[in-house]
């Protein structure tokens, strides 16, 4: 038994994005024997009842869409999630007490959002997801995930895919924009490779969600300068050590798109070999400055101010993000964080950046960005 409820205690709260301490609050445990279950390091203590209270605890956090079709696929395959929590509730304590004696391990079946179990690996976990709806879930999914871990964690993201799936539904767009927030604000870090081969509308939605994000001074970006033939587009969304979610499509365009979602440490291990290849054939975007006595901070404001050329001025609403752009040089600032600065010399996101200024001019001058960096 203890093997098979740790497995499947860790299966629930990574569903759920539940921390350990959070969980033992709940249930009246110490936090390390919560891990320990979860660990199989440890069965359940005979003193307490640990069963039932969980399968109640679980039922009140199976909410989001992804997360009914997870509890579907792995608890009552081939049905549908019941809307009473208390039949919720006796369906996961059935679950929870059932042994899979032949792998040791939650099965399930392969179809849209469903579970799948590799044979030969007891720890093989994930969901296949389809289209851009399916991406958008397992996105947030990871975020969510990421967001609610016990520790800090480190993101590694990589997508030549179409940005459609994100950007398409305003709403959603905004909730992506909202977790990526919500990690960097808990001291999680972001190691990002974007795609700069991107036609110049995307690259300025893709402005849109990112420069705030990098203003907060933990965000590395990167930036493959590699031309791609296009014929295969690919996503690596990776929290390292612990899940991730990759897929993509060919060619034949987005209607082909795919994405899964993997707990297995074997392709965790496979998947982080692959973005930390492809790291290394890779440009610094921009540098990012955390404050004004960083390395660099005051050289690179005054390369900036020296350089012989036309001004362009920008701000970006409703933060306030100032853009101060040049032919071969820009400054990203905000007024609200005079600490951080953001230095662009990539002639990509440059040729963007003074679009935009062409687009929204904002008054700006010298003088000003000096009163800034003062």
């Amino acid at each position: 038994m203890p093997f098979y409820i740790g497995k499947k205690l860790d299966y629930l709260m990574n569903l759920t994005s539940t921390r350990n301490n959070v969980l033992a609050k709940a249930l009246n445990f110490d936090s390390s024997h919560i891990s320990r279950i979860r660990n199989g390091e440890r069965g359940l203590p005979r003193q307490k009842s640990f069963i039932a209270p969980a399968a109640e605890f679980f039922a009140r956090r199976i909410r989001e869409p992804f997360q009914i079709k997870g509890a579907e696929d792995m608890i009552c395959p081939g049905e549908s999630w019941p809307l009473d929590t208390g039949a919720q509730a006796a369906l996961i304590a059935a679950w929870l007490e059932e042994e899979d004696t032949e792998t040791g391990h939650p099965s399930a079946s392969s179809h849209q959002g469903t579970a799948f179990c590799q044979s030969g690996s007891a720890d093989a976990r994930g969901f296949f997801y389809y289209g851009n709806e399916g991406k958008r879930q397992a996105a947030e999914r990871l975020l969510t995930s990421a967001a609610g871990s016990d520790e800090p964690v480190t993101l590694l993201l990589y997508s030549d895919e179409d940005m459609s799936w994100m950007t398409e539904d305003p709403e959603y767009f905004r909730k992506w924009a909202g977790l990526m927030m919500q990690n960097l604000t808990k001291g999680n870090r972001i190691r990002m490779i974007h795609n700069m081969s991107r036609n110049l509308g995307e690259l300025m939605d893709a402005l849109a969600g990112w420069i705030p994000l990098y203003l907060t001074g933990s965000i590395e970006p990167w930036y493959c300068p590699r031309i791609r033939d296009g014929l295969f587009h690919q996503t690596r969304f990776i929290i390292q050590g612990r899940e991730a979610a990759f897929g993509g499509y060919t060619v034949s365009g987005i209607q082909s798109a795919y994405t899964v979602y993997t707990y297995d440490r074997d392709m965790l291990q496979l998947l982080e070999e692959q973005f930390n290849g492809l790291l290394q054939i890779s440009k610094p975007l921009m540098q990012v400055f955390t404050g004004s006595k960083s390395p660099g901070f005051m050289e690179a404001a005054a390369e900036f101010m020296g350089e012989d050329s036309e001004l362009l001025c920008a701000e970006f609403q409703p933060q306030s993000v100032l853009f101060y752009i040049k032919s071969s040089h820009a400054l990203i600032i905000s007024p609200e964080k005079p600490g951080v600065l953001l230095s662009v010399k990539d002639p990509t996101l440059l040729a963007a950046l003074r679009e935009f200024a062409l687009r929204t001019p904002a008054p700006g001058s010298m003088q000003e960005l000096k009163n800034f960096l003062s």
